[in-house]
């Protein structure tokens, strides 16, 4: 993060610097809501960062709803949240629009299973990405496929 202890988390894809204090804790999801890059995209934020304005922040505060099982879910769709963006001179996303995707929430325990099962193919392909080109692209594949066959829930009529 440079020579500052948090990254700074904003409009990009990436993080636009670092900074001394942080003002969110680690386990969020953030979008940025401005921006030519970034508008839309879903990101998951591990560890303590700085928050800047163009960007939402998305905690459950419903213990029986986790986090990252919405990160996971929303990164599944996260070319319609894109498609969301206002185009004019600098594209946005509403935040009301973001309020309104309708999110399947499956048990918790089967939420556990899922996100278990997709953090470790996460880290199965971050953890071997220095050196082994087509063996990443292999393992990222196949977490692309189990994470769409993970979040394919059925809907549950009342």
């Amino acid at each position: 993060f440079g020579k500052f202890k948090y990254p700074y988390i904003n409009a990009g894809l990436e993080p636009s610097g670092s900074i001394n204090t942080s003002n969110s804790n680690g386990g969020i999801i953030t979008i940025p809501s401005r921006g030519q890059g970034g508008a839309g995209h879903v990101g998951y934020q591990q560890k303590e960062f700085w928050c800047g304005p163009l960007c939402y922040k998305i905690l459950s505060e419903n213990k029986e709803i986790i986090t990252k099982f919405i990160f996971y879910y929303l990164k599944v769709i996260q070319d319609n949240i894109i498609g969301l963006r206002k185009v004019g001179s600098i594209p946005a996303v509403n935040k009301e629009d973001l309020k309104k995707i309708p999110i399947p929430i499956p048990p918790l325990s089967e939420q556990e299973r899922i996100v278990t099962i997709l953090d470790k193919f996460d880290a199965l392909v971050n953890d071997i990405s220095i050196g082994l080109p087509a063996e990443i692209e292999a393992r990222r594949k196949q977490y692309e496929y189990y994470r769409d066959k993970l979040l394919t829930l059925k809907r549950m009529d009342k």
